[in-house]
């Protein structure tokens, strides 16, 4: 059995936030403070805290799926 995984390479200015998140769509909702009005898909969690470390902002995860 061959399986496959495909990186996505992020780049950013901030490079202890990392760069690397797996390419695998399992989207997360996420919001500022549960604030719907905030709210916003991220491919996978790894994309979430990427975002967030880059960004300096602090979404949080609510539920698996979209918003």
């Amino acid at each position: 059995m061959l399986v496959v995984c495909q990186l996505s390479m992020v780049r950013g200015q901030d490079s202890d936030c990392g760069d690397v998140c797996l390419d695998v769509y399992k989207p997360v909702c996420a919001q500022v403070d549960n604030d719907v009005a905030t709210s916003k898909i991220f491919s996978n969690e790894c994309f979430l805290k990427l975002y967030n470390c880059k960004n300096k902002s602090n979404y949080e995860a609510v539920f698996s799926g979209e918003c």
